[in-house]
C-alpha cells in the first residue's frame, strides 16, 4: 500500500453486508488523526441498504499512524449506521479476544462478530516464518529482526552479522510499507553516507535503489550520516548522528 499525502485510505470485505465494502479513510494532515467511515455498496445496485442480524464491530490497524500514537480504528455499524468510528489505543488480537470477543454461545440471534483484521495475515506469515533464521520473522516474502536493545549505528550493523544477516535493505515501498506495519519502534537500516555526503549506500556499498525520506530529510544537521526509520514520523526515514542509539533493523543474509 502506499504512502499518499497524509491520507490512508483502506477497504474491509464485509460479508455480512451483502456485497458491500467498509471504507475506512484516516487523515492525519492535522493535530490528531481523523477517521471517517463509509459503507460503499455500489458493487450491489441492486441492494439499497445494509442488512445486518445486530451489528458489526471490528478493529482496523492503521499502519502510518503506528508512531507514538500506537492506535487503530474502531467501527461500529449498527441500524444501517455508524455508531462508532474513532481512533483507539493499539490492541494486540489476544487482546481485542479478551476484551470484545465472545463465544458463540453468547452471541444474539442472528449476530455474527466480524473478524478482527490483520489475524489471518498473522497466520500466513507464522507459516511464511518457517523459511526463516530462528531469529528472523518473515515479512513480505523477507526474514527480518529487530534487535532488542537500541545500539549505535556500529554496534547495529555488528549485531546484525552476529545474526547472520546485515542491516537492512529497503528496495521499494511496497516492502516499506509492510515493514511499516510489522515494526512497533524506530530502527536502523542500512543505508549511509559515511564516506561521501549524499551518497548514501548500503551496508554492502551497493548505491540507494529506493528512499523513503521524511519531508526535509535528509538534513545533514550536526554531521548525520546514518539513516533511521523513525516511529514518529509513520516510519518514513530520518539522517541521524551515527552514535544515536535506536534498535536494529536487521535482514537475514539468505533472503537478501
Amino acid at each position: 500500500m502506499a504512502f499518499k499525502a497524509g491520507v490512508l485510505a483502506f477497504i474491509l470485505s464485509a460479508s455480512l453486508a451483502g456485497a458491500c465494502r467498509l471504507a475506512v479513510t484516516v487523515d492525519y494532515t492535522g493535530e490528531a488523526p481523523a477517521p471517517s467511515c463509509e459503507m460503499d455498496c455500489s458493487v450491489n445496485p441492486d441492494l439499497d441498504s445494509v442488512e445486518f442480524g445486530t451489528k458489526i464491530h471490528t478493529f482496523e490497524v492503521v499502519p502510518f499512524l503506528r508512531d507514538e500514537y500506537n492506535q487503530m480504528v474502531e467501527i461500529v455499524f449498527e441500524e444501517n449506521e455508524f455508531k462508532t468510528c474513532v481512533i483507539v489505543p493499539y490492541k494486540t488480537p489476544e487482546e481485542l479476544e479478551s476484551e470484545y470477543g465472545v463465544t458463540a454461545a453468547e452471541e444474539d440471534a442472528g449476530e455474527e462478530e466480524a473478524p478482527v483484521s490483520g489475524e489471518g495475515e498473522v497466520a500466513g506469515e507464522e507459516e511464511a516464518a518457517g523459511t526463516c533464521g530462528a531469529m528472523f520473522t518473515s515479512v513480505a516474502g523477507k526474514c527480518y529482526a529487530v534487535s532488542p536493545d537500541k545500539l549505535n549505528w556500529n554496534d547495529a550493523k555488528s549485531y546484525c552479522e552476529s545474526l547472520g544477516g546485515a542491516l537492512a535493505t529497503i528496495g521499494s515501498m511496497e516492502e516499506n510499507d509492510a515493514l511499516a506495519a510489522f515494526l512497533t519502534t524506530s530502527v536502523y537500516i542500512g543505508l549511509n553516507d559515511r564516506n561521501t555526503e549524499k551518497d548514501f549506500r548500503n551496508t554492502d556499498d551497493s548505491p540507494a535503489m529506493f528512499k523513503n525520506f521524511n519531508t526535509g530529510e535528509p538534513n545533514n544537521v550536526g554531521n548525520e550520516d546514518c539513516v533511521v526509520m523513525k516511529d514518529n514520523k509513520g516510519f518514513r526515514w530520518n539522517d541521524v548522528k551515527c552514535s544515536k542509539k535506536f534498535s536494529a533493523l536487521c535482514q537475514e543474509n539468505t533472503a537478501m
